[in-house]
């Protein structure tokens, strides 16, 4: 399950770096050094939540994380949500969604 998750750390290279509203340099570090830069093909349950005006990490994203997912998987998208889900609207809506998601997929 991700939220808002990157599938390439390479191209957020230029991305603001703040630890409020974009990168921090723990992040950025993580993009210098190579390591974790490609998210993995073939995870199974995966549930990708994106905020559809995410400011840090674009929906494509989203969408790439889907394509390399294996079954079950799904893309929620939340209409005006931002990257850090800061309208407390919008984070009940991720975790409602998430919570749905792991009882539908995991339990049992």
């Amino acid at each position: 399950m991700t939220w808002n998750a990157p599938a390439h750390l390479r191209e957020l290279r230029g991305a603001p770096v703040s630890e409020v509203t974009g990168l921090g340099p723990a992040l950025l570090a993580e993009i210098e050094a190579g390591h974790h830069a490609e998210a993995p093909d073939g995870a199974r349950r995966a549930l990708v939540v994106h905020g559809e005006a995410d400011e840090v990490v674009p929906v494509a994203h989203g969408r790439r994380l889907l394509d390399r997912a294996g079954e079950p998987k799904a893309l929620h998208l939340i209409p005006g949500a931002d990257h850090r889900l800061s309208d407390p609207v919008h984070r009940l809506e991720a975790v409602a969604v998430s919570r749905a998601w792991l009882v539908r997929h995991l339990v049992g």
